[in-house]
């Protein structure tokens, strides 16, 4: 929150959760989103997969993981962590290229490993639900009067619940008004269980009860808590916002509307009725990281319509006097982000210099594991030149996935 708003009069609102991030990484920018390369190697003929070396570049980002990979017993060699986007959208992209190794003349048909990408970057749903939502108000205080004196809060009603309400009849000066007749705040949860979607969700409602007293609250504060599920693993996790609330009661005593404190659109005014402001201000350290997104809580305003819809968040919210308005406590989705990869077939001959490959043949045979991947491979052209020596012919499938993505920030090569 803007630290002008940070005052008496702070900004207004119901409570604005922002997740953000990705699904496969805590990512709140996708620049600094990253993706894997991975190497599948085969040979045929016989003989092992491991001890392949190859190594990768990158002409536009920087690479902060290992660049140099050796496939294992498997055929398999990853690089992880290579960044996908630029700050500017730009993808990032890649060369790989295989190393010597001794006893064996590499073929790897050149440019056709060049001008890879990590992965293409998609935006996927909040895996998240909220499972609990309750509040509490108290603390109930008064605001000095003109002259400096402040007046104690008179017939309180449920200090410590969910529904906070206070306020001596304005006529006798005794505590007579029935419950509904006092002004106050209440504290509504909406029904659980609750998936969060990217965009608004509903976590519970605030309520002013603005009626005609004397001797009420000006501010108090609301506990929130907050209980959040990963449906997948079923992780939970429970956060609990404190904020302040600030009620400016306004002067009633005023025939003309536009002479009251607040004018303008949007403000209710009426004959003997001025509107008064209420703000809402607080929780702004209420952040974690929770199923893969970012969580962060901050303070805003969303009135409810005639239909019961929540509207748009602003930063301050008056009410009619003599009336009941509801506030929506506004759970805000970013776009969270994952990777996805596309795959690259592409066959490389390795050809025994000096007798170290296992099977005979012209070093030109090998199969493309078509299926191989997540998404559907591309073929790539790179014909390896036969040669009359023993030979290992090895099909390197390059995948690019979801392995290894880290958090490290990432700069323009």
């Amino acid at each position: 929150m803007p630290p002008k708003f940070a005052a008496a009069i702070a900004a207004l609102g119901a409570l604005f959760l922002v997740l953000s991030g990705a699904a496969t990484a805590n990512a709140a920018d996708r620049s600094e989103l990253r993706g894997a390369i991975t190497v599948s190697a085969s040979v045929t003929g016989g003989g092992t997969l491991d001890g392949f070396a190859y190594e990768v570049t990158s002409p536009n980002c920087v690479i902060d993981a290992a660049s140099q990979v050796t496939t294992d017993a498997g055929g398999t060699a990853v690089f992880s962590g290579l960044f996908v986007e630029l700050p500017d959208g730009a993808p990032c992209l890649y060369d790989i290229a295989p190393a010597a190794r001794a006893g064996y003349a590499v073929d790897s048909g050149g440019a056709v490993l060049t001008g890879l990408t990590a992965g293409t970057i998609a935006v996927v749903a909040p895996a998240v639900e909220l499972t609990a939502s309750t509040g509490i108000l108290d603390s109930p205080t008064r605001n000095p009067e003109a002259g400096g004196n402040v007046l104690a809060i008179q017939c309180i009603n449920g200090q410590g619940t969910s529904e906070m309400r206070a306020g001596r009849n304005p006529l006798t000066g005794e505590c007579t008004l029935p419950l509904a007749s006092q002004s106050g705040l209440g504290y509504t949860a909406p029904a659980t269980p609750l998936a969060l979607v990217t965009g608004s969700n509903e976590l519970g409602r605030l309520t002013h009860f603005n009626q005609t007293i004397q001797r009420g609250f000006h501010n108090a504060t609301l506990s929130v808590t907050l209980t959040f599920t990963d449906p997948v693993s079923g992780d939970v996790v429970t956060v609990t916002p404190v904020y302040t609330i600030a009620i400016d009661e306004t002067e009633d005593l005023i025939a003309n509307p536009a002479n009251c404190e607040y004018t303008g659109p949007g403000v209710p005014n009426a004959a003997f009725a001025c509107a008064d402001r209420v703000a809402i201000s607080g929780g702004q350290d209420a952040s974690f990281e929770f199923g893969g997104v970012e969580v962060n809580l901050r303070a805003g305003l969303g009135l409810v319509d005639a239909s019961g819809a929540c509207g748009a968040p602003q930063e301050q919210v008056f009410t009619a006097e003599r009336t009941n308005t509801a506030f929506c406590l506004i759970a805000t989705v970013s776009e969270a982000y994952a990777v996805e990869g596309a795959a690259v077939a592409v066959t490389n001959v390795f050809e025994g210099a000096d007798g170290g490959g296992t099977g005979g043949g012209n070093g030109g045979g090998g199969s493309v594991d078509e299926g191989a991947g997540p998404g559907a491979p591309q073929q790539l052209a790179n014909t390896g030149a036969g040669s009359p020596a023993a030979a290992v012919a090895g099909v390197a499938l390059l995948a690019l996935g979801l392995a290894g993505l880290l958090l490290a920030r990432r700069r323009s090569a």
